[in-house]
């Protein structure tokens, strides 16, 4: 795993992924491997005695973010030039996974007594920190972090049969994408009846 270009430090200008070293068959360790450390990074973060701040919280969760969002995003830069069946399957699969590890943390609820209290106290934060906590805050309470549990159970359910349905999509379309023909001569529609014709033209 750790010679997996998606998780190494990039030694590129700005961190620049390495395409040329990255193989479709590279993305789902390394998406695994990012939420699992995530997972054992926000466990450290709720288990801290120490109080609710911009560093220990809302950064912490802003670092998962980012580098499982770099991961998809390289995925994502290269579906959309070699679609086929391999990358398709294992998009979904970082689809999925990705939206119930993201379920987890919003729907946590000492996650977000943690959040709320960097929230209560920003205005003793720079700008910028202010900015992303508000982000946070919002996030939390619009994915339903206040709700019921059967109520958070029932959002798992939508969202996950919703990124489910969005990759089925992605691949339908492309696939009709794939098979487009182009027409050139009047030689190719022989047999077509004068209606479709007619309305192909319209």
């Amino acid at each position: 795993m750790s010679k997996n270009p998606l998780i190494q430090k990039s030694n590129l200008p700005h961190g620049a992924v390495p395409y040329d070293l990255v193989q479709v068959k590279d993305f789902l360790p390394a998406v695994k491997s990012i939420l699992s450390d995530g997972k054992k990074e926000l466990g450290k973060m709720v288990k801290s005695k120490k109080k609710a701040d911009f560093e220990n919280t809302i950064l912490v969760i802003e670092n998962i973010f980012n580098r499982l969002h770099s991961a998809q995003c390289t995925l994502s830069a290269l579906a959309s030039t070699e679609m086929n069946p391999e990358t398709n399957k294992i998009n979904e699969k970082i689809s999925v996974l990705s939206t119930k590890f993201a379920n987890e943390l919003y729907f946590d609820p000492k996650i977000f007594k943690r959040v709320k209290v960097v929230h209560k106290n920003m205005a003793k934060l720079e700008l910028d920190q202010q900015r992303l906590t508000e982000i946070y805050y919002e996030d939390f309470v619009e994915k339903g972090a206040d709700l019921s549990k059967a109520k958070k159970a029932r959002i798992k359910e939508i969202e996950e049969r919703l990124v489910e349905l969005k990759e089925k999509f992605k691949v339908n379309l492309q696939d009709a994408t794939n098979d487009f023909i182009m027409v050139k001569t009047k030689e190719e529609l022989a047999g077509l009846p004068d209606d479709a014709l007619e309305k192909a033209r319209e």
